[in-house]
């Protein structure tokens, strides 16, 4: 099976404000959401520091705020540019 790491941020220092990290419910939930995704699709999911935060992932989690209430950003893989 493919593997695919993920995490939660901590912090972030990029162009953008209004980060804040998962609360613990929030991540209980992204962790069930996730086995259930490698369940339909057979991909496995690995935690890359488990119980804490990470920035090495190739999918990272994190909550964000914009004055409009409504955004979400993402990176192309090997990419440093945002795409929101």
């Amino acid at each position: 099976a493919t593997t695919v790491t993920y995490g939660f941020r901590d912090s972030y220092s990029g162009a953008f404000s209004g980060f804040h990290a998962f609360s613990e419910a929030q991540r209980e939930a992204a962790r069930e959401i996730i086995s259930q995704y490698s369940e339909l699709t057979g991909l496995r999911f690995v935690e890359v520091g488990a119980g804490g935060s990470t920035d090495d992932a190739t999918i990272l989690l994190g909550n964000y705020s914009a004055p409009d209430g409504q955004t979400g950003f993402g990176y192309y893989p090997g990419s440093e540019a945002a795409h929101s």
